[in-house]
């Protein structure tokens, strides 16, 4: 953890290891300000595990107390002006509630993520919170935030949330609902009524069999439902600003709830039981198209119905011909396609990778990578190398989670290793403060009774035996048992 910038003005705590749990595309986490805030010019970033003394005209001192055990968190804040600080970061801090928060007023971000909080509460004074990240707790639920009415991204996920219930009832503003991975079985159109304005809804990894309620949220852009029990496809037809849906890893058949939508680019319905592509309808717009897992034994459905794609993956598949591979030669704007898994690949073992990829090259000459290879007329195989793809959202989860973990050992053993130097240190002080040279009253009794004795030329401790020969021991400054009958006396006067 570092501190960087000094002016005076204002205090931004940020932790060295708080990582972004968004994951919104690209494109739009530009668009709707949920991971990141503007700054006056000249604010500070301040780590919140570290005492800071900041000295200007007048002085002004904050401390943060950061508490590793599981006792409360408690915030000691002294500065004249605490509408000068904008974000908390409090990631990983072993807290087990939220308090002392009320006097930074001005906040616009709260990371409270990856800590051990049970309860959604003492935040009414906050009321200027846009982004509150709470992911990574113990909270079951959702409460507590009723005077949030600015909070546009709020992070739930990796809880143990049961139902919404009437936890978002006064967020009108919400723009991102990050909901995966909790234990949620069922979310009603009245739970979201008032969530007009969400953009981005992730209830990915749930108990959903079910999902009727996205009619209530038609400005929805991306649906991620993926790991979930749903056996039917949810009815998205008023949502026609969806553009990415994730329904992987579900049961479904049939995709008729998402049929027809004008925006729609990105699909993946990968790891369910769906035969054939009939009931999603046509789509101009749809470039990415993950089948993974499936049943799919046709592809000409596929290249009538989507005449834009750009990556289609139907790995572990039902495709038993390359007679299949010729219909996607109209595709065009094909660039990636994805076989491995398939009858017609599985056939083809005998054949070299070089072999495979140039007959796939040669039915279709506008590919560029071939499950994750890629391909071209002029490459043999020492040439051909793996891609390194986008990961997909699910993915990003996951990696953002342990990237998270990572950070927070670090923090613990970086923690660690201070406090195992500062006891060094502490020994090493002690030794400097023993006495340099023996007490000679107790070195002439030591002498008398021909007991251990030093050489002060060479300060080489010698042992006097009863024989003439004479050995030889290490370097001690602690030989001599008078002496190691001060440093006994000095330890209990002082310890």
């Amino acid at each position: 953890m570092s501190t960087s910038g000094t002016e005076k003005g204002s205090i931004h705590f940020q932790s060295r290891g708080s990582v972004s749990a968004d994951r919104l595309s690209r494109a739009r986490r530009k668009d709707l300000n949920g991971g990141s805030y503007k700054h006056p010019p000249g604010s500070r970033k301040v780590s919140s595990a570290q005492h800071i003394k900041t000295r200007s005209s007048n002085e002004r001192k904050v401390e943060q107390a950061d508490k590793t055990d599981s006792e409360n968190w408690k915030v000691s804040y002294k500065e004249e002006k605490t509408s000068k600080v904008y974000s908390l970061d409090l990631h990983g801090k072993k807290l087990n509630e939220i308090a002392g928060l009320t006097k930074f007023s001005s906040c616009k971000s709260v990371d409270l993520s990856c800590n051990q909080i049970k309860r959604i509460a003492n935040l009414d004074e906050n009321t200027e919170i846009c982004e509150l990240k709470l992911y990574s707790n113990e909270i079951k639920v959702i409460e507590g935030l009723g005077r949030l009415k600015k909070l546009q991204n709020l992070q739930l996920q990796h809880n143990q949330i049961i139902c919404i219930g009437d936890g978002l009832k006064e967020l009108k503003l919400l723009k991102i609902l990050n909901l995966a991975s909790n234990r949620i079985c069922d979310v009603k159109a009245l739970e979201l009524k008032t969530c007009t304005n969400l953009v981005f809804l992730d209830l990915s990894n749930n108990n959903l069999k079910t999902l009727k309620c996205l009619n209530a949220i038609p400005y929805l852009e991306e649906l991620y439902l993926a790991e979930n029990s749903l056996e039917e496809c949810p009815d998205a037809s008023c949502c026609k600003k969806l553009q990415e849906i994730d329904l992987a890893s579900n049961r479904l058949s049939d995709l008729h709830g998402i049929k027809n939508l004008p925006n729609l680019t990105t699909l993946d319905v990968s790891a369910n039981s769906l035969e054939t592509l009939e009931s999603l309808g046509s789509s101009k717009t749809i470039q990415r198209l993950t089948l993974s897992r499936n049943k799919i034994s046709s592809l000409g459905y596929i290249v009538t119905s989507f005449p834009n794609l750009e990556v289609l993956s139907v790995v572990d598949n039902e495709l038993d011909s390359l007679d299949e591979l010729l219909t996607l030669k109209l595709l065009k704007d094909l660039k990636e396609l994805y076989l491995d898994g398939n009858p017609v690949k599985v056939g083809a073992e005998t054949d070299s990778d070089a072999v495979w990829t140039g007959k796939v090259g040669e039915i279709l000459p506008q590919l560029e990578i071939l499950d994750g290879y890629q391909i071209g007329n002029s490459l043999t195989k020492a040439e051909n190398r793996q891609l390194t793809r986008p990961i997909t959202p699910s993915q990003g989860l996951s990696t953002k989670t342990v990237k998270d973990q990572i950070n927070i050992m670090s923090h613990e053993l970086s923690m660690h290793e201070n406090i195992i130097l500062s006891r060094f240190e502490s020994v090493r002080s002690l030794l400097q403060s023993l006495p340099a040279k023996p007490n000679p009253i107790a070195k002439k009794k030591s002498e008398g009774r021909g007991e251990d004795s030093f050489s002060e030329d060479d300060s080489t401790y010698k042992r006097t035996l009863s024989s003439p020969q004479e050995v030889e021991r290490p370097s001690s400054r602690c030989g001599s048992r008078a002496r190691i009958r001060e440093a006994l006396e000095f330890a209990s006067q002082n310890f």
